[in-house]
């Protein structure tokens, strides 16, 4: 039951409008032997995976699976499991998966068809009646999600071939398969319309795409280095299209990262105007109007994407991490069921560090504080000693939850924050932000989520920002951005291990509960999704990012 209840709960949110499955299954016409059918055929993948792509996940996900918080049987719990996905899918390949990092941001995702992938999942989920995820049981709900992703590129692939009026049952010649993987290639920067393209717009959108994108040449610099045994070949198979297709798609995080990185280190570099992780929101503007990353989103859009540090009204900040990996740097049509976004790589890789070193999910301040002595950044060396203040705050969260430092909670992950303020995100209380991108924003709120030249004049006026005579921005006086500090703790899971502390016990009703809740959720996300989106030219990162028309 656990583990069937964990499936769910953490597959539930995965699918989104315009579903990748064939049209039988479709809203009203797919049938349980259609359903049984795809779920066999899943269920023998993973079965011929045992001796290559589920063991190499099960070995990359072994480390955080150790130090996950687990019920009294030792396993995972729903929330957990898909925290877990969250963050393995987004450090492996910068995957978001829509509706995993929260219920509520489920309900901005989901249609009718949406609930085929979850069909698809749920007979595999009733092959497994433990009590919980184990390590197995996570691998394979892992190599599940992969297969999604990559019957999506199958799909493309042979759509591609068909508007080409190239056969798939045939080889075809280097030059042809060349031209159909930089279609498809392009197709997941620019923004993927299967429904809306025929041969002429898709060439069209390619040539779009030479003309304009700034990064065109260290793009295709990266393509042609992903691709490049293809010219050993002169004929090129279907199936090894499709294995060329399935490597950009698991490997673009490397080429896309390149922007996430520049936007960091462009918003820390201000003079006076960025410290602490945080950048005054006018010298943010400023930096817009003298770069090809347009800083120019609304400050009620920044606000309610938990990315705008207002504490002091005087002089509002953007968050750096926060902004950095928020929505609104997203590709957002890049799949049908994830977005490719921003990771803070090196947040992620000290949190690993501190998670091998403890080894379970709680932590005594004394273990963190050995290993906070090793932790380092690019703009943070090694330190010898814990300020005083990290310390103290690391004592108070040991204090909230009864000795231990939950390495999985909300408050240590605000003691990173305090800690690395420009590598780790600052942590929102659940509930108070829903992540969207601006296009979703402005259908929700009936308004464009860009700030007007007369919002960010204001902003600009009421600060010392200014740009000098040589385009450079910079803040006449010196401000040093205050980090707000909250003591409202959430963790994974209120059910721990025996093997973890000696304390709560755990109820399976609230485990119950919260995949019932979860499913219940899902279904009823299916009602409140908004389908004015996508007839738009090229996606809202590709526009931000790097083009020009």
């Amino acid at each position: 039951m656990m583990m069937k209840c964990a499936l769910l709960s953490a597959l539930a949110f995965l699918a989104e409008a315009q579903t990748k499955m064939p049209q039988r299954f479709l809203r009203g016409q797919f049938k349980d032997a259609d359903i049984e059918a795809e779920v066999s055929k899943l269920d023998r993948e993973i079965n011929l995976g045992q001796a290559t792509g589920l063991d190499g996940l099960k070995e990359a996900l072994a480390p955080m699976y150790a130090s996950l918080p687990k019920n009294a049987d030792g396993k995972l719990e729903p929330k957990t499991v898909r925290y877990a996905l969250d963050r393995f899918f987004m450090h492996q390949h910068g995957w978001s998966f829509h509706g995993l990092r929260s219920d509520a941001e489920s309900l901005l995702g989901l249609e009718d068809e949406g609930a085929v992938p979850i069909l698809k999942m749920q007979g595999l989920v009733e092959k497994h009646e433990a009590r919980g995820v184990d390590l197995t049981h996570l691998a394979e709900i892992a190599f599940g999600v992969k297969d999604l992703v990559h019957t999506e590129v199958i799909e493309r692939i042979h759509t591609l071939y068909a508007m080409h009026e190239l056969s798939h049952e045939s080889d075809i010649y280097r030059h042809q398969a060349r031209g159909v993987l930089e279609v498809f290639y392009i197709s997941i920067i620019f923004g993927w319309k299967r429904h809306t393209m025929d041969l002429v717009q898709t060439l069209t959108r390619k040539n779009l795409f030479l003309d304009h994108y700034r990064n065109k040449e260290s793009a295709m610099q990266w393509f042609n280095e992903t691709v490049g045994k293809l010219e050993e070949h002169r004929l090129v198979s279907f199936a090894s299209m499709i294995a060329q297709g399935q490597n950009l798609i698991e490997k673009l995080k490397v080429f896309t990262q390149r922007d996430c990185r520049e936007i960091s280190e462009q918003m820390a570099s201000i003079p006076n105007g960025a410290s602490n992780g945080r950048l005054r929101l006018s010298a943010f503007y400023l930096q817009g109007n003298m770069s090809h990353f347009l800083f120019k989103e609304k400050e009620q859009y920044l606000r309610e994407q938990g990315v705008l540090d207002d504490s002091d009204f005087a002089r509002p900040a953007v968050i750096i991490p926060n902004y950095v990996m928020s929505k609104s740097n997203c590709i957002t049509q890049a799949s049908t069921i994830f977005d490719m976004c921003c990771s803070m790589e090196e947040c992620e890789d000290m949190t690993q560090k501190v998670e091998a070193a403890v080894g379970h999910a709680l932590a005594t301040p004394a273990a963190v504080s050995t290993v906070f002595r090793t932790l380092s950044t690019s703009s943070t060396p090694a330190r010898d000693e814990m300020p005083a203040l990290l310390s103290e705050r690391l004592e108070d969260i040991a204090v909230i939850n009864n000795g231990f430092v939950p390495l999985h909670g909300r408050l240590f992950k605000q003691w990173m924050h305090h800690a690395f303020p420009l590598e780790c995100a600052f942590p929102h209380v659940e509930g108070t932000v829903v992540p969207m991108t601006q296009d979703d924003w402005e259908v929700s709120k009936g308004m464009q989520a860009d700030a007007t030249e007369a919002d960010m004049s204001k902003h600009i006026d009421q600060d010392t920002c200014a740009v000098d005579s040589n385009g450079n921005v910079g803040c006449g006086e010196a401000a040093v951005l205050e980090i707000p500090w909250s003591r409202h703790e959430e963790v994974l899971s209120l059910q721990v291990s025996s093997r973890e502390t000696n304390g709560s016990e755990g109820s399976r009703s609230t485990t119950l509960f919260l995949c019932v809740g979860g499913v219940l959720l899902a279904l009823l996300a299916k009602y409140f999704n908004k389908l004015t989106k996508y007839f738009m030219g090229f996606n809202k990162r590709a526009a931000k990012l790097d083009f020009t028309v």
